[in-house]
């Protein structure tokens, strides 16, 4: 009998802007409230033990049925800023993806460099493996996001930040963005580690300031003119 496969999960590495495009025409298929149903009860922020030390946010997705998925949301440098096709920027992201534990993710880019964000499902993250948890957001009960809010905010912090910029926009950044903005809608605590933000012993953090607010209002009206249930 061939494997069920989940409709809202992702099933391969993606830019978080096409995956939102299939979240949303989902929701036209399967309407708002089955797709609100795909939870997301916890984020973690991950740290490679590689010499990069990239990281990126793991998004605990309980779905439907009531199974427990696992999501990665991260950001690694690309090529220079240029149009792209689609299948190029696939190219990319494989290659990206599988430099970003290794040695590229959280290096030295171009200020040219695109930024790219994408999500993959953490089973097919190996680079992932050995990975340590060094921030946790917890939700409580049912105050907690749908899979389709963190994509969506996702999309929101990449169009924010489109470049690839060491000590502005990199991974880092991706990650801790995302857990803030979420932590501001959701009231909720983050416990971060003393490790997390730290690269080679820099704050990397330090001087980032991202406008949580703005963020916030941008998410809100971005989900309100796709999916009108959505509400803050």
């Amino acid at each position: 009998m061939p494997t069920k496969v989940d409709p809202v999960l992702p099933t391969e590495t993606q830019p978080v802007s096409v995956y939102v495009v299939h979240l949303e025409t989902i929701h036209r298929l399967i309407g708002t409230k089955r797709l609100q149903l795909w939870k997301v009860i916890k984020v973690e922020r991950l740290k490679s033990d590689r010499p990069s030390k990239h990281e990126s946010a793991r998004a605990w997705v309980h779905n439907s049925e009531g199974v427990m998925s696992f999501v990665i949301f991260e950001r690694a440098g690309g090529e220079t800023m240029k149009a792209v096709s689609l299948p190029d920027l696939l190219r990319t992201i494989s290659r990206n993806t599988s430099k970003s534990s290794s040695s590229s993710g959280s290096s030295l880019c171009s200020p040219d460099s695109m930024a790219i964000d994408t999500v993959t499902p953490m089973k097919f993250m190996k680079s992932h493996q050995g990975d340590k948890v060094v921030g946790t957001l917890d939700f409580e009960g049912n105050n907690c996001p749908s899979l389709y809010e963190v994509a969506k905010l996702a999309k929101v912090v990449h169009k924010s930040a489109s470049k690839y910029i060491l000590f502005t926009d990199n991974c880092y950044h991706f990650a801790g963005t995302m857990m803030l903005v979420l932590a501001a809608i959701y009231r909720s605590e983050m416990d971060m580690g003393a490790s997390a933000r730290k690269w080679c012993g820099l704050d990397l953090a330090s001087g980032h300031k991202p406008d949580i607010p703005r963020l916030r209002e941008q998410l809100k009206q971005g989900i309100s003119e796709s999916v009108s249930c959505f509400l803050y």
